[in-house]
């Protein structure tokens, strides 16, 4: 099963594309809180190398994206269900594997602009649409 769900917030404003066929796309961070043990808190007070937070790269696709890019932004609350994929990409004359989450439903967890849709949360289509 490849499935997982978080709450966070975006780390900043979504940045929204179209692939050439002119699917809709758009990839954003989230800032995970990570819940750290009392115990190991304490030991390790004053370490400034302790990371509390994850920020998981998602990506999301078609109606999703846009609602994405319409309605969120740096600081907004979300709670995204997706699936982890990875791929290879070449990055300065070097391969280098990136994993990100496949966004398929996201939840608008605070109150929202004027503008914002009526319902709370969006379903990604299916990926057979999805051109790689």
């Amino acid at each position: 099963m490849n499935s997982s769900s978080f709450t966070g917030r975006l780390t900043a404003d979504p940045k929204a594309g179209k692939t050439n066929e002119g699917v809709s796309f758009v990839h954003f961070t989230v800032a995970i809180k990570r819940r750290i043990p009392k115990n190991v808190a304490e030991a390790a007070e004053g370490d400034k190398k302790i990371q509390t937070a994850d920020f998981p790269y998602c990506v999301a696709w078609k109606g999703t994206a846009d609602l994405i890019a319409k309605y969120c932004k740096k600081g907004d609350k979300v709670g995204i269900e997706a699936s982890i994929r990875t791929r290879w990409v070449e990055d300065r004359g070097e391969n280098r594997q990136i994993t990100e989450f496949r966004v398929s439903n996201i939840d608008f967890l605070e109150p929202k602009h004027s503008d914002a849709p009526a319902q709370d949360s969006a379903d990604l289509a299916e990926d057979e649409d999805i051109p790689f």
